[in-house]
């Protein structure tokens, strides 16, 4: 024994099989961690492996998107066990209708056999030009969807337009001032977005009464909501302000019953238009009242130590509109138009648009058929079969990864005892208990090993 605590080889042994056993202790953690975080314990072989192919189809399914616009799918996928095709469909029910065996119904697809909707994995997104996609290039990475929801541009409100079929006020809105939309028309875009406030003036002649209403649209439902606390004229918002006289040849009663229909929100304004009583939007006025800043200008004079105001500048605040569900221009058919008092109007149009709603339909293959790419090992292959390789591996180890850790403990337990055993034996007898802490060992010149320094600091 004393010999083997002066063996040079035997030191050298220890500290090799310290090293080798901590790092054994950390792997085996690592390993039953990921183990435990899979299932293992407490899932079938089968229900991971499932688990893990829907995962990586999902990836795959990303990556399909990523480059759906290049040619980089055709060459990254070829030599996988990944079978895919992409379809534009906002729903389960429209790919119902589609036939899957079509290579005309795909957008890009390398499907080599039949295939039936039951049978796919369905991975759904929606893209447009502000859609961006990473994907990690490992077997246990993921991806992520990115989607732009700020975007600004700046749009003018050249009109506003009354749409008799849906009975609702929208701004008609383009890229230009309304001067140079004939002659720009066939390069312009033109989109309707509904009027968000909306003040009805309803007046009698009569007695000159007056009465107002107030509403808010509400984007979801379609139709006008009472708005109960006031307009937010000085909240950002532009209102419009529409005000009905009472028809000619109308009696007591038709006005009555045209108060009724403006009291009883929620509602649309074709319920007016569509009475018989005569109020008709060519006897309605629009005005449109925007949102304006004022900033109150102020100098200071020193010598008579007053201060004198400046003129009151105004300023009037872009209009927000969102940009998605703007309508066309081809979808308002029968409508009343009203020319803007302050046209053209700055407006800034905040959102992406719609985008376009695609699924990639893809075949999960089966652990028994995957095929392995010629000329690589495994970590050479696709993402299935590396991912069946490490599950089939983790379902081996599953319970003799404990046993490693056993061992390794007990190793690096023992080499560490050795050594701070030999440690111990090669102070010097006058010197083994003067040295208290680490500088007075620096000081006598103690030959006191590093490792004993440490646990005596």
């Amino acid at each position: 024994m004393k010999q083997l605590k002066q063996s040079p080889v035997a030191k050298i042994i220890a500290w090799i099989l310290i090293t080798v056993s901590a790092l054994m202790l950390l792997a085996g953690t690592a390993g039953a961690y990921f183990i435990s975080e899979l299932g293992f314990y407490t899932k079938s072989v089968q229900e991971i492996r499932e688990e893990q192919f829907e995962r990586i189809a999902g990836k795959y399914s990303a990556r399909v998107l990523q480059n759906l616009n290049n040619t980089e799918n055709e060459t990254y996928f070829k030599d996988t066990n990944f079978r895919y095709g992409v379809v534009e469909a906002s729903n389960y029910e429209e790919l119902e209708k589609l036939d899957l065996n079509q290579q005309n119904t795909y957008v890009q697809s390398n499907f080599d056999e039949k295939v039936s909707l039951d049978n796919l994995h369905l991975f759904q997104c929606n893209m447009n030009a502000d859609t961006s996609i990473y994907v990690d290039n490992s077997v246990l990475g993921g991806y992520y969807i990115a989607y732009s929801t700020r975007e600004y541009r700046n749009k003018y409100i050249n009109e506003y337009v009354y749409d008799t079929d849906s009975g609702i006020f929208y701004y008609q809105v383009s890229d230009v001032p309304s001067a140079q939309i004939s002659e720009e028309e066939a390069a312009t875009e033109i989109c309707y977005f509904p009027v968000s406030e909306v003040k009805v003036t309803l007046v009698d002649d009569s007695t000159g009464e007056t009465t107002d209403y107030a509403y808010v649209y509400n984007t979801a439902d379609k139709e006008y909501e009472a708005l109960q606390q006031g307009m937010s004229e000085g909240d950002g918002q532009a209102v419009l302000c529409i005000t009905i006289q009472n028809a000619t040849g109308a009696d007591e009663n038709d006005l009555r019953n045209v108060k009724n229909i403006l009291e009883n929100a929620p509602l649309t304004f074709w319920k007016l238009t569509a009475t018989t009583y005569s109020y008709g939007t060519s006897d309605w006025t629009a005005e449109m009242r925007y949102p304006y800043t004022q900033e109150q200008q102020t100098e200071q004079v020193t010598v008579s130590e007053t201060v004198v105001s400046a003129p009151t500048t105004v300023t009037s605040q872009p209009v927000e509109l969102s940009y998605i569900g703007g309508l066309p221009d081809d979808m308002i058919k029968n409508r009343t138009d009203y020319d803007s008092t302050e046209a053209d109007f700055l407006s800034t149009v905040q959102g992406s648009d719609a985008g376009t709603d695609y699924y990639v339909l893809s075949v999960i293959p089966d652990a028994d058929s995957l095929v392995k790419k010629e000329g690589v090992g495994v970590w050479g292959s696709d993402y299935f079969f590396q991912i069946n390789y490490i599950v089939n591996l983790a379902d081996h180890m599953k319970y003799s990864v404990y046993v490693i850790l056993a061992l390794s403990l007990i190793v690096f337990v023992a080499s560490f005892v050795y050594l701070v055993s030999v440690a111990e034996k090669a102070l010097p007898p006058h010197k083994k208990h003067s040295c208290q802490d680490f500088r007075h060992c620096q000081a006598m010149k103690c030959p006191l090993p590093d490792l004993i320094l440490l646990l005596k600091i």
